[in-house]
């Protein structure tokens, strides 16, 4: 059964899929999809902390403005 996934990828999970022989498709996003993208993933693991209060969302949220200024 085919899966869809329209997410960012981190964390090396394509060498993940990679080492179990799991088949995906990818391409990589243009600057300003890109940029586009970190935003609407911002606005997500913010509301996710106002929500739950879980530290581990403000780890998320620090990530994605890392990954944001080093595309400044």
């Amino acid at each position: 059964m085919k899966q869809t996934y329209n997410k960012l990828i981190r964390d090396k999970i394509l060498e993940k899929l990679d080492s179990k022989n799991i088949q995906y498709s990818s391409y990589i996003a243009g600057d300003i999809e890109y940029k586009e993208k970190l935003d609407n993933k911002l606005q997500e693991e913010v509301d996710e902390f106002l929500k739950d209060q879980n530290i581990e969302e403000l780890a998320d949220i620090l990530e994605v403005i890392h990954t944001q200024t080093k595309k400044l």
